[in-house]
């Protein structure tokens, strides 16, 4: 009986070995020893070194560290068989709980104590703590750990928006504590309540909060010794009807909607937009809340002209816009382009709040060839916004007022189309369109307000003028 029981090892033995390729010592391995959890949560200080000395099968071994979304933040491998070279890598972790380091081993007998060189890990904290280390294990060995800072910190990303009877809850979370924690907000919107204890902030708002916006809201938490603050935030209540812009279409439709409605309204960007064609002009109150989101006049189109009303612009980047003046006919001027972004007409009030201005461009018009000038383009053309080229002196589509010229025709405010006029010119040639405004144009008895916003690279290029 002992005879056929070994010459059924041996038989099976030499079986794997031929199956598997490769000469291996046959190790027995039962499922208790496939997967190793360290059962403990360390604490840690970034960045993190992970050192790896590879056993002679590096194409077996790989790693990562995921967050506790199992997001993957780090990983590596496989390596070269027969490089037994170390592995040293340092990783950046941003504070947080619930980190996982695995280590992997497609074969399954860990990267330790087998034939050839025998490897091993280590995984170190920026102290030099050990968070994890070892070789020899199954298929993968875990070890699950936190980032901690070395004092008290409270974090958290909490919600800028929240629609009318929607309920809001945010908790930060603290880092680093030395005893017990009490929490103070202030200042706290009127619809929430706040838990001192734990920090959260919830409520219900109805729509009597609707466009209500509470700033600069602070967040503290105290423990024995010290005292942390949550980055500064803002929480604006929203009509449930314009929860979701999220198309150039939509925020074309939606403005002329709104422009309908005749009552005060906000739209709420949750994507970034990029223009196919002009928007409708603003004619009523509106609050726009970019969240961040980009809207881009794709180098063809203005993005914003305020007609009337009281428009407010928060958390936007407007970029690419372009304020285009009309090219002048024969002898005429070409028209003015007044500001690439934002066009803010008279008796309109506009606050900008935290918007970033960049690449946008204001671009007057050519003059027209031949011809005895005519005035230059003024502001009025179209639902566009822009000068519209002048006309030839003898065109029945000529204005005159009291812009008149002895000299060449100048773009800008006037004839043609635009709103404004401008004289005959008695001297043939044409000049070119003048431009205001790279970013902002505010024509008079307009309105402008900004608040922490940022302007980058935008331009004005006057029109050519032509003899």
């Amino acid at each position: 009986m002992t005879t056929l029981i070994n010459r059924i090892f041996t038989d099976a033995f030499l079986i794997l070995r031929n199956w598997v390729i490769k000469p291996r010592t046959f190790v027995i391995i039962t499922l208790s020893t496939l997967l190793l959890l360290a059962q403990a949560t360390y604490a840690a200080v970034s960045p993190v070194t992970l050192n790896i000395q590879p056993d002679n099968y590096g194409s077996e071994t790989t790693w990562k560290i995921i967050d506790s979304s199992d997001v993957i933040i780090a990983e590596g491998g496989p390596y070269e068989n027969g490089n037994i070279t170390p592995v040293d890598k340092t990783i950046d972790l941003p504070i947080s709980t619930g980190y996982t380091f695995t280590i992997s081993d497609s074969y399954g007998d860990g990267i330790c104590c087998g034939l050839g060189n025998n490897g091993s890990y280590s995984l170190k904290d920026a102290k030099g703590t050990v968070i994890a280390s070892g070789g020899e294990f199954g298929s993968e060995e875990a070890t699950s750990f936190d980032i901690t800072p070395t004092q008290l910190t409270i974090i958290g990303t909490p919600a800028t928006t929240i629609m009318e009877n929607e309920t809001y809850s945010f908790t930060p979370l603290v880092i680093g504590k030395n005893g017990s924690l009490t929490f103070s907000i202030n200042p706290k919107p009127e619809w929430a309540t706040f838990n001192t204890e734990t920090g959260e902030l919830s409520g219900t708002p109805t729509s009597d909060h609707i466009g209500k916006t509470t700033n600069d809201i602070k967040v503290d938490v105290k423990d024995d010794t010290e005292t942390a603050t949550l980055a500064a935030f803002n929480i604006t209540v929203i009509d449930d009807k314009f929860e979701q812009i999220t198309s150039p279409d939509e925020l074309g439709d939606t403005i002329t909607l709104v422009n309908a409605n005749n009552q005060d309204d906000i739209l709420t960007l949750t994507s970034d937009i990029t223009l196919t064609s002009p928007l409708p002009f603003i004619d009523s109150n509106i609050k726009f809340i970019g969240n961040g989101h980009t809207i881009s006049g794709n180098n063809e189109y203005r993005v914003f002209f305020v007609k009337s009303g009281n428009v407010t612009i928060e958390n936007l980047k407007i970029t690419h816009g372009l304020a285009q003046g009309g090219n002048g006919k024969s002898g005429g001027g070409g028209g003015a382009g007044m500001g690439g972004a934002i066009f803010v007409n008279e008796k309109s009030k506009v606050v900008i709040k935290n918007v970033h201005f960049s690449s946008n461009k204001a671009q007057g018009g050519i003059g027209g060839s031949d011809g005895i000038g005519g005035g230059g383009g003024g502001d009025g053309s179209d639902n566009v916004g822009d000068g519209g080229g002048g006309g030839d002196s003898s065109s029945d589509d000529n204005s005159s007022d009291d812009n008149s010229s002895d000299d060449n025709s100048n773009g800008g405010f006037g004839g043609g189309k635009g709103g404004f006029g401008s004289g005959i010119g008695e001297i043939k040639g044409s000049g070119g369109g003048a431009a205001f405004g790279g970013a902002i144009f505010v024509r008079q008895l307009g309105e402008l307000e900004l608040i922490n916003s940022h302007f980058e690279n935008n331009s004005v290029t006057g029109g050519t003028g032509r003899v």
